[in-house]
């Protein structure tokens, strides 16, 4: 009986802090805000088209570092140079998964 007390009672904290507990519990991290950004731009958009660059732009720690710096972020937004460097980091982390 207690067990199903404390459940119900869980239940109706959950359902009635709902968003707000889930947006204090489930806070994205700058990996995931900063590819919301980068998910604007056209440039990024092609190369997540192709899904084995996705793939790499997700799980690839070296990648991952790259778009959850902030600073990093501002500057491949601004500059095409650093857009191409990331496109050619992307592809030489492919061709590296590739050769395991």
């Amino acid at each position: 009986m207690f067990k199903f007390m404390f459940r119900l009672l869980g239940s109706a904290v959950l359902f009635k802090a709902g968003s707000q507990l889930q947006s204090f519990l489930f806070k994205p991290s700058d990996f995931e805000k900063n590819l919301e950004r980068l998910d604007q731009e056209d440039w990024f958009e092609e190369l997540r088209k192709d899904f084995r660059y996705d793939h790499i732009i997700r799980y690839n720690s070296k990648v991952r570092k790259v778009i959850g710096d902030a600073k990093i972020l501002a500057k491949l937004l601004a500059s095409k140079e650093e857009q191409e460097r990331f496109s050619e980091l992307v592809y030489q982390e492919y061709i590296k998964l590739l050769e395991k």
